[in-house]
């Protein structure tokens, strides 16, 4: 399914697609984010909001880039260890797994970070506490950086990566990546436009890689059997 996406790719209709997200995340800006804050304040409790920031953990960037950094740097090794042999054909599709993945990172954090730092919005919690909504750009503090989601880009990076890879179970992987970035909503952290935008850029950075660098990712065989010989 993700691999399939390709045809929106092209400049025209993913600059459509992007001002349709856009156009979506505005429209959530003005009508449901700010309802949806104080709600969440009102009936979640203490104990809701620390499951859902423990589920939130699992969005951050750390032990996904560690991950692939590892099966980058231990695929080349290996590859290197095994060469002549057939097998090293694996771990040097291993290493571009994980050159991959860490190359999507790059230009998702990149986007989101651009965007955090550029636009300022405020978190939901200078909506409860203080009755502040809106943006403040370029503003330092980390508090002001809610639009884009960067869970969310984090969470839908890697499982757009993983579903490439293994295509079959595309839908965990997407199911698992829409419960993290809707955590952010449920403990407070984000806005409901907030996510949606974050997720988007993590897909579309994975695409946009794969199709320009790494369009084997995909269609060459995972199995390590398939390598042998």
């Amino acid at each position: 399914m993700i691999a399939h996406a390709s045809k929106w790719l092209d400049p025209r209709p993913l600059i459509v697609l992007t001002m349709i997200v856009l156009l979506v995340c505005i429209v959530l800006m003005v009508t449901i984010d700010k309802p949806a804050a104080f709600f969440i304040d009102r009936t979640m409790s203490a104990a809701g909001v620390q499951f859902w920031r423990d589920v939130s953990r699992l969005g951050k960037a750390d032990t996904h880039l560690v991950i692939l950094v590892v099966l980058y740097l231990g695929g080349r090794a290996l590859f290197l260890w095994t060469a002549p042999l057939g097998i090293a054909r694996w771990y040097a599709h291993l290493a571009r797994i994980g050159l991959f993945g860490l190359a999507s990172y790059a230009l998702s954090g990149a986007v989101v970070q651009i965007l955090k730092n550029i636009l300022g919005r405020y978190r939901p919690k200078h909506l409860i506490q203080d009755g502040v909504y809106g943006f403040s750009p370029f503003s330092p503090d980390w508090s002001f950086n809610s639009f884009p989601s960067g869970h969310s880009q984090s969470a839908f990076t890697i499982a757009c990566v993983l579903s490439l890879v293994f295509p079959r179970a595309t839908w965990f992987f997407l199911t698992l990546a829409a419960t993290i970035a809707f955590s952010r909503v449920l403990n407070g952290a984000h806005f409901p436009s907030d996510i949606i935008f974050g997720s988007y850029v993590g897909i579309v950075s994975v695409l946009l890689v794969r199709r320009h660098w790494f369009p084997e990712i995909g269609s060459a065989p995972v199995n390590p059997a398939c390598y042998a010989g």
